[in-house]
């Protein structure tokens, strides 16, 4: 089962290598139904199909075991615009024989994938695809395509690394970095296991990979995969090292540089704009950071002193310095108050969702809400009138 979904990767990658790794040395491959010369190369057959430069889905229908070895019924499909910018669809039904190798590990012995043109199969039996869905969208339960015309030509491996990240990290988000799997990302992608680590090397590389890119640290790499990203330790320094060094920042930044306010109300009402979209650009890593903090204590580090600390730090000195200078309202604390203003943002950028009536509040509701209710609450009335006329 495993090899004949790492043969459709390998094959929708472009990698011959990746693909006939999966066959044993004399393996035999048709590929198409209409197949004149018996004796071609597996090889040969595999890069034909690559020739097409388009993605190939497998679905399983039927496993059967037997003595020493394995049949594998399998549909497969291709669809989506050639390298000639024709329109190409070419489906089978084929059967796979897999059985054991000394090394433990499972080989195909032999691999009919019988594609053509659907208009070429016997009426009495047609292609059979799941009721409800496109012509063009085939979901297995073991690998998982959507495929549309006109399609430009396949992904590469890393076109798909965005897709691996993000479902790594609803997995992180949702059960934690000690009770999370790569079996349950893989399953998240709809994919097995042992295709994820042909994308990452590790559970702990793959959780510094979605911190890095969900946190906006870094483009997506582009190295060969897979890939081996720093420690996670060597990451959580780098983002204490990157948020001391950016923070301060824009809006927040310049009224700090400054003394001379003319509009203390239109200052405030930027630095809380960009503070809540900053929240909501990085919800996703921050909500994964919270969930796993509670079992690794470097991240509840990380989100206390790396991330928040900074940010309250800035934001205290700046309420000080307005409230001494009369354009803001002089609050008990300020420290307190910098605390507030961050807790309140962070909820309704990113916590609301957490709970079925904050996640109904629309996004510009919700930031035009907070914001003008900070504002009010902050900026002496005698200063918010011309803002309320």
């Amino acid at each position: 089962m495993e090899a004949v979904e790492l043969v459709s990767l390998a094959v929708s990658d472009g990698d011959v290598g990746a693909a006939l790794a999966q066959y044993e040395p004399t393996a035999p491959l048709r590929p198409w139904a209409r197949q004149t010369a018996d004796g071609i190369g597996i090889r040969s057959a595999i890069r034909h199909v690559m020739d097409l430069r388009l993605p190939l889905a497998t679905e399983v229908r039927t496993i059967l075991p037997a003595a020493g070895l394995v049949l594998i019924v399998a549909e497969r499909l291709i669809a989506g615009t050639g390298p000639d910018g024709q329109p190409v669809r070419l489906r089978g039904l084929g059967c796979t024989i897999v059985r054991p190798q000394p090394d433990a590990t499972w080989r195909i012995a032999a691999d009919a994938w019988c594609l053509a043109e659907p208009t070429s199969w016997p009426r009495s039996q047609p292609a059979r695809r799941p009721a409800g869905r496109s012509a063009l969208l085939l979901v297995s339960d073991s690998l998982t395509r959507t495929y549309t015309p006109g399609m430009p030509g396949k992904r590469n491996a890393h076109e798909r690394l965005p897709e691996l990240i993000a479902a790594a990290v609803r997995v992180f988000t949702r059960d934690g970095y000690r009770s999370a799997r790569i079996s349950d990302v893989a399953a998240e992608l709809g994919l097995s296991e042992a295709a994820i680590y042909r994308y990452v090397d590790s559970k702990e590389g793959l959780f510094v990979l979605a911190i890095r890119h969900a946190l906006l640290l870094e483009d997506l790499p582009g190295g060969d995969l897979p890939l081996s990203p720093a420690p996670l330790s060597v990451t959580i320094k780098e983002a204490q090292d990157y948020v001391a060094s950016v923070v301060p920042f824009g809006h927040l930044a310049g009224a700090l540089a400054q003394q001379d306010v003319e509009d203390p109300a239109a200052e405030l009402e930027a630095i809380l704009r960009e503070t809540f979209t900053l929240e909501t650009q990085t919800r996703e890593a921050a909500d994964m950071i919270e969930r796993s903090a509670r079992e690794l204590p470097e991240l509840a580090d990380l989100l206390n002193s790396g991330l928040r600390r900074p940010v309250l730090a800035a934001l205290t000195d700046y309420l000080s310095s307005r409230a001494s200078a009369g354009l803001l309202r002089a609050t008990p604390d300020a420290a307190a108050t910098a605390r507030l203003v961050l807790e309140t943002l962070t909820w309704f950028a990113r916590h609301r969702f957490s709970d079925p009536y904050g996640a109904a509040i629309a996004p510009q509701v919700a930031e035009a809400t907070v914001v003008d209710t900070l504002v009010h609450a902050l900026v002496p009335a005698q200063r918010l009138a011309v803002l309320d006329d």
